[in-house]
Formats: C-alpha cells, sequence, structure tokens
C-alpha cells in the first residue's frame, strides 16, 4: 500500500513516464539513474523505501522527498546505496 499518492507530493514533477514502466522500481540493486524530476520515479522511490522500512506516516514520507529533491548526489547510485543515503540523512 503507497504511503504517499501524486496527490500528496509537495513539489512539482513531469510524469511523462507509465506508473508501470519505473525499471529501477523492480530490478532491486541493479543500477540506477534515479530522476528526481520525474513524479514516477519519486514516488516509486519513497513508497519503496517506507515498505522496506515499514514506515507509515505522510510527513516522513515528505521528508524523503524533500532529502531526494534538494539534496540527492547527482550521480548513480545501486538500491542499496540509495536507501544508505535515505536512511542516513532521515535520521
Amino acid at each position: 500500500m503507497s504511503v504517499i499518492t501524486k496527490s500528496g507530493l509537495r513539489y512539482s514533477y513531469r510524469w511523462t513516464e507509465l506508473p508501470r514502466h519505473i525499471p529501477f522500481a523492480t530490478q532491486k540493486l541493479e543500477l540506477l539513474n534515479f530522476n528526481c524530476s520525474e513524479g514516477y520515479e519519486m514516488l516509486s522511490v519513497i513508497n519503496k523505501f517506507m515498505e522496506i522500512y515499514n514506515l507509515r506516516s505522510i510527513e516522513t514520507a515528505w521528508k524523503i522527498e524533500e532529502l531526494l529533491h534538494n539534496k540527492l548526489p547527482n550521480r548513480t547510485l545501486s538500491y542499496e546505496e540509495l536507501w544508505a543515503w535515505i536512511k542516513f540523512h532521515l535520521i
């Protein structure tokens, strides 16, 4: 179950990908090029992180969105690196 939906995001995004066509969301631990300006990618990463760590608060989802939108390094990350980066900055 998704904690955050399109209408719950606080920043503006492009919505050019189909929701079912987000390759990094299904290929765990593969390298990914996360595009923080793509709404479907943002939703997928936030909700997957929330699921992995059993988080349910919309406020936590908004904090993750803010971190990804404003502070994520501009480089390719693996899933493990992305989750570790979010976890480190969320605390």
